[in-house]
């Protein structure tokens, strides 16, 4: 049998997964800040410190959370556990996700889903991170296309108080010349066109 104070900071841990689950993350936060790491298996300590990494997050300590993550990632690798690797790419790709890093946790929780080690219900919640990486990143797309699109009307908007519109034609005649491949650059199709 292990010593009991071996089992404390074990038992605090566990102590700590029912109050995440409760969504208690400052509860939780408080718990496992008390808990000692250093005397916990491998894959506890992976736990522990990814737990603490997402009840940090949830607390709005993004910093001290990507610490941590970055942290029980490596312990989990160094325990060479694929389910305690997966659990740990998904946290730390959630925590990225949630501080607004969608481009940077989708390799973390492809790679977490990929896997599909676990139980089913955190299984299921990288792959709704996932989806919501993949949400996050549309809707960022989808930001830039349209400020694109503004700030081109603007710029053809300018043009047109510039540029008379004889010269405008030209131009785009030019480009359009120059587009389908008729002629090889602006400048000959521009000179081609005032010849006319």
């Amino acid at each position: 049998f292990a010593h009991p104070t071996a089992l404390a900071p074990r038992l605090r841990l566990h102590h700590a997964l029912g109050w995440m689950m409760e969504e208690q993350w400052l509860t939780a936060l408080e718990e496992l800040s008390a808990t000692d790491g250093e005397g916990l298996h491998l894959i506890d300590q992976a736990a522990w410190l990814g737990n603490r990494a997402f009840c940090r997050a949830r607390t709005g300590n993004f910093d001290g959370s990507m610490t941590d993550a970055y942290f029980a990632l490596e312990t989990a690798k160094r325990s060479e556990e694929p389910a305690s690797i997966a659990a740990q790419q998904g946290i730390l790709g959630a925590i990225l996700l949630m501080s607004g890093e969608a481009s940077a946790a989708l390799p973390y929780l492809e790679a977490a889903v990929t896997d599909g080690s676990g139980p089913s219900a955190l299984v299921g919640l990288r792959q709704h991170f996932l989806g919501e990486a993949h949400h996050a990143l549309v809707e960022a797309l989808d930001g830039a296309r349209q400020m694109y699109l503004e700030r081109f009307e603007l710029q053809l908007r300018l043009v047109r108080l510039v540029v008379p519109p004889p010269v405008l034609l030209l131009v785009a005649a030019s480009v359009l010349l120059v587009a389908y491949g008729w002629i090889s650059s602006v400048t000959s199709a521009i000179r081609m066109l005032s010849s006319i």
